[in-house]
Parts: C-alpha cells; sequence; structure tokens
C-alpha cells in the first residue's frame, strides 16, 4: 500500500515537471512573439511617419531663403572646381588642353598634310610618282614649280617653308602650336595655287604636261629663270 502511494506521488511529481518545462518554452515563446510583434508595429511607425522625398525644382517649392542658400552652395562649388582645374598644363608635341588644338599631336598631322598637297599634285600631274615618307615636300613638288610661280611667285616660297617645317617635325625637337598654324597656314596657300591652276585647265582643257611642254611656257619659264639670276646678281653686288 505505501508502495503504491510513493509511485503515484513519484508519478504526479513527474507529470508536474514536465508540465513546467512545457508552460515554460509555451510561455517564451508567446513572449517572444508579442515582443516581435511590438517592435514591428513601432518599425512600421516609424517608417510611415518619415515623410516622403521632395526634389524642389522651381521657386516656390521651398523658402525663398532656402534658394538663395542653395544657389550660393552651387556657386561657390563650381567656384572650387574652376579654380582646382590645372592652368597652363602643356605637353611638348600636343596641344594644350582647353585650347582649339586640344588632343592633336603636332608631330604626326603637320607631316600629314603633305598626303593631301601630294594628292592635288598627283591630279594636276599624273606622272608624279607617289611621295615616300621621307621625301621633302619641295623636291617632290619641284615639276611643278614653274606652274607655282606663273601663279604666285610667292607661293613657292610658301612651299620651301612647309618643306622646312616638315622636315623640322620629322628631325627636329617637338613641334610647337605655332609651327603647326604656320603650316597649316602654307598649305592653305598652296592649296588655293593649285585649285586655280587646276580650274584654269579644265577651263582651257589642256593638261600640266601640255602646258609645260608649250613653247609659250618655255619661253615664260626662260625669261622667270633671267630674272630670277638677274635678281640674284643684284642682290650679291648689293
Amino acid at each position: 500500500m505505501l508502495l503504491s502511494y510513493t509511485l503515484y506521488i513519484q508519478e504526479v511529481v513527474a507529470n508536474w515537471n514536465v508540465l513546467i518545462i512545457v508552460g515554460s518554452y509555451v510561455a517564451l515563446a508567446l513572449i517572444s512573439a508579442a515582443i516581435w510583434i511590438r517592435r514591428k508595429r513601432q518599425a512600421a511607425k516609424r517608417l510611415r511617419s518619415i515623410p516622403k522625398a521632395f526634389i524642389p525644382i522651381k521657386d516656390g517649392d521651398v523658402p525663398r531663403h532656402v534658394v538663395k542658400l542653395v544657389a550660393a552652395e552651387y556657386d561657390r562649388a563650381a567656384c572650387i572646381a574652376y579654380v582646382s582645374l590645372p592652368k597652363g598644363a602643356e605637353h611638348p608635341g600636343w596641344g594644350a588642353p582647353g585650347t582649339e588644338f586640344e588632343g592633336i599631336s603636332f608631330r604626326r598631322e603637320i607631316p600629314a598634310t603633305f598626303q593631301s598637297i601630294a594628292a592635288t599634285a598627283q591630279q594636276l600631274l599624273p606622272s608624279l610618282p607617289a611621295p615616300s615618307p621621307f621625301v621633302r615636300p619641295a623636291a617632290y613638288l619641284l615639276p611643278l614649280s614653274r606652274l607655282v610661280k606663273m601663279v604666285n611667285v610667292s607661293v613657292w616660297d610658301d612651299v620651301e617653308r612647309y618643306s622646312e617645317l616638315v622636315e623640322r617635325c620629322r628631325y627636329g625637337g617637338p613641334p610647337s602650336v605655332e609651327m603647326y598654324r604656320e603650316a597649316r597656314a602654307c598649305v592653305e596657300r598652296i592649296e588655293g595655287v593649285f585649285n586655280t591652276i587646276m580650274l584654269a585647265l579644265n577651263k582651257e582643257g589642256q593638261s600640266v604636261m601640255s602646258l609645260l611642254t608649250s613653247s609659250e611656257w618655255t619661253s615664260h619659264g626662260q625669261d622667270d629663270e633671267s630674272s630670277s639670276s638677274i635678281t640674284v646678281s643684284e642682290k650679291q653686288r648689293g
């Protein structure tokens, strides 16, 4: 009888222990769920209280003093950015940044202009061969020298000067922007004379070769040579 009662008491105690443990886990789960729900509601409430993004785009969207402040800060930032830009940056042989020649390699562009001159010269005189990379422009255009001088004597001086600039660019130091400007000016005057010759020949229906071999042109060329030799002798006597 006593043994059965003792077993009963132990069973009741064990059941109570199980109930307490299970109840503790249930209570912990309920408390955790309550805390989670409460924090979630608080977070949602705080997010709803944050105003939506607003970007003013015209006068009247914000107070006048705010407009003045924003404009002043933009002006200040622009001034700082401008002052921070490098001034006078220049690489030898290249166009300076911020100028019309920015990104231009003078050592490459000055000799490259000879290709257009040579192409026009070959149209005038098809017997001219393709120019080699190292030919002097004045030597290449020498067969057209009399014709050029007939149109404008001073342009042949431009040919000589242009040839000198090309040679300096090929074998000298880094070319400057002044050399590039001068070379372009010479090219414009030379091509202008070539275009004038081409228009005149097309109008008369002649070719450069027939004009160079004509008796009138030969006598004119001899007169030019004699006058030029007289001028040289006068300079030497002077």
